[in-house]
């Protein structure tokens, strides 16, 4: 196996940046779909039950409210988001 033994490059990790969103979205919905499995089980919507105080962020992210659900942590919010 070629490189076997060798250590590995180090790897840099950092937080994207706002205005990578749209381009790191495109770029994961790119990759999931080069896979044939995963392109049968692509989704319209993806959703959510989140916090009830995390409304706004999920809200500013596109999500929108649908319901509530019960969960051991006590009421969520059930949301969805369209996925383009």
């Amino acid at each position: 196996m070629s490189g076997f033994g060798k250590k590995p490059a180090a790897v840099s990790i950092r937080p994207a940046r706002t205005d990578e969103q749209k381009m790191l979205e495109s770029l994961q919905r790119r990759a999931s779909l080069s896979n044939p499995g995963d392109r049968d089980a692509a989704a319209s919507f993806l959703h959510v039950i989140g916090n009830p105080h995390a409304a706004g962020f999920y809200v500013s992210c596109g999500f929108r409210v649908t319901g509530t659900v019960e969960t051991q942590f006590g009421i969520g919010l059930a949301m969805r988001k369209v996925l383009d």
